[in-house]
């Protein structure tokens, strides 16, 4: 039996063109592709999947019609923007975004538990917007959860403190695997409020000002088997004069070309308007 190799799903695009055999290989790749994707997901995501009730929408920054293997997979979309499809989830939703640069120009709301794969390992970009956009990035909002993998996110290009990831908020949950952040000279990567539980494993995070800002009254942040390169400060601990409760893991990160320390904490006392 024949074996039709390929290196990403949009290669398959082109080779279904050459003839109707390498058509029917091509979508066989393409089954078994998103196959294997979705048993990977049933083993490492946290956030649970219903395949009766559930769905997986799909985001392409050029098509806008499923293929015949998506069809049968029976995925939804296909979406033409993060912001559209993430507004169309629902609890437990996936959400697949195809390759290419996908634009954030203001802050989306994440208001439910949800899932962000990007396809084709990192090459599935989101990019804030140049300058005089709004600060944009996703926001999770109280008590929600998201899992996010293989995405790439850049915000070379943005004001100062633009964020990849903006808030996570009281009692929300994020994981990230497998991500790659590129923050510029200004912007911050994650920003973990009060009560928020954060974990990063085996993520690149290169440059910006700060790459975790964390609050001290937060609940857990993990990080794992991360790369953090070209960054100010690794982890920015801010003190607004509550409990100290947050949680810090860190275990077999590499750090390169820091600018400052890897870690240090910023008093703000009520009575003053500066920072210590």
């Amino acid at each position: 039996r024949r074996v039709l190799s390929f290196q990403s799903l949009s290669d398959l695009c082109n080779l279904k063109l050459i003839n109707k055999e390498w058509n029917l290989l091509s979508n066989q790749n393409e089954k078994k592709y998103f196959i294997n994707l979705q048993h990977q997901l049933d083993q490492d995501c946290p956030i649970e999947y219903n395949y009766q009730c559930n769905h997986t929408l799909l985001v392409h920054n050029k098509r806008s019609y499923l293929t015949a293997t998506e069809s049968e997979m029976g995925f939804v979309g296909v979406f033409s923007s993060v912001f559209r499809a993430i507004s169309s989830c629902r609890a437990g939703d996936r959400i697949f975004i195809h390759k290419g640069f996908h634009n954030i120009e203001h802050m989306i709301p994440c208001r439910t538990n949800i899932s962000i794969i990007g396809l084709d390992k990192m090459n599935a970009v989101l990019v804030n917007a140049k300058p005089p956009s709004l600060t944009g990035g996703l926001c999770l909002f109280p008590n929600t959860s998201m899992y996010i993998q293989d995405i790439t996110f850049d915000a070379q290009y943005g004001r100062k403190y633009d964020m990849a990831i903006t808030n996570v908020m009281h009692g929300a949950k994020l994981w990230v695997n497998t991500c790659n952040f590129y923050m510029g000279k200004t912007a911050i990567s994650v920003r973990v409020e009060n009560g928020g539980n954060c974990t990063l494993r085996q993520c690149v995070l290169d440059g910006g000002e700060t790459a975790i800002s964390l609050r001290v009254s937060a609940a857990i942040l993990k990080v794992y088997d991360c790369l953090f390169r070209g960054c100010r400060s690794v982890i920015q601990i801010k003190h607004f004069g509550e409990e100290y409760t947050a949680k810090l893991h860190c275990k077999g990160n590499v750090f390169e070309n820091l600018s400052f320390v890897p870690f240090w904490e910023m008093h703000h006392e009520p009575w003053r308007s500066g920072y210590n």
